[in-house]
């Protein structure tokens, strides 16, 4: 038997995957509602923000946003969405599966079913907090004018130390 050696300049490359219309159109309704949540607020010099990041359905399925956004239509670049035994990075705008994991011996077709599943589901119950659980996150911090007021102060203090 004879075997065949690959040759070196032989370049390879992974089939690229993407979710449907009604799929994609699915991603762009969860992001923007989990945008609507987005919250900013000013006390003087400081800021409170805070945004939902994270759906779950008890312990089949989860939809995760991974990557803020610049852009304020959507709140995040890419989501995660994790089923059960498999779990995929998509792409906001594109609709393309950036990484995935799945078990070896489950049929892609079988996992497109359950995103497709999954997303109607997320879609249908988003307000329904039996079915759909929430989760946020929240940021404080200063301004970046506050924080300039802050290192002027501090910098005076560091000066009259040094002249003591």
């Amino acid at each position: 038997m004879r075997i065949q050696q690959v040759q070196p300049n032989t370049n390879f490359q992974a089939r690229q995957n993407f979710l449907n219309e009604a799929q994609k159109e699915n991603v762009k309704s969860l992001v923007e509602n989990m945008s609507k949540s987005l919250e900013i607020k000013t006390k003087g010099i400081f800021f409170d923000f805070s945004a939902t990041n994270r759906l779950k359905i008890a312990d089949k399925a989860e939809f995760v946003g991974i990557s803020l956004s610049k852009n304020k239509d959507r709140c995040f670049d890419k989501v995660q969405l994790n089923t059960k035994y498999s779990q995929l990075v998509i792409n906001t705008e594109t609709g393309e599966i950036e990484h995935y994991h799945k078990p070896f011996l489950k049929r892609w077709s079988k996992v497109m079913e359950n995103v497709d599943k999954y997303l109607s589901m997320f879609k249908e119950n988003f307000n329904n907090s039996n079915v759909v659980e929430k989760e946020s996150f929240k940021i404080s911090g200063m301004t970046p004018e506050a924080f300039e007021v802050f290192q002027n102060e501090v910098d005076k203090l560091f000066k009259e130390s040094k002249k003591k």
